[in-house]
């Protein structure tokens, strides 16, 4: 079976590019989430939306899988079936890619 290679800094800037859909692109750097991220994931959001929330979890998801379970939960609340959530959150991510973050280098 072949390793699979990590791409930190694509997989960081991905985060930060989801993120950016709810305007919380600080909590992740080109090195992956900062402290304020690790203490909002720890304290189950703090102050965030409910919008807000399901994004970073999202983002957790992607970067290590600690908030898999968290975000399942989550989706599951949703008004729509989950993958159509997901496929929203693509779409966002897209648009934001498309507003000019992916291209900085962050």
């Amino acid at each position: 079976m072949k390793a699979v290679h990590r791409d930190d800094q694509g997989l960081a800037r991905a985060c930060r590019i989801l993120l950016a859909g709810v305007r919380l692109e600080r909590l992740w750097t080109a090195e992956g989430p900062t402290a304020k991220a690790r203490e909002l994931l720890a304290s189950n959001g703090g102050p965030l939306t409910q919008g807000e929330r399901t994004v970073l979890l999202i983002a957790w998801t992607f970067w290590n899988g600690s908030a898999r379970a968290a975000l399942a939960k989550e989706l599951e609340q949703l008004p729509v079936e989950p993958l159509e959530a997901l496929r929203l959150l693509v779409k966002l991510s897209t648009s934001c890619s498309e507003d000019g973050l992916a291209g900085k280098g962050n």
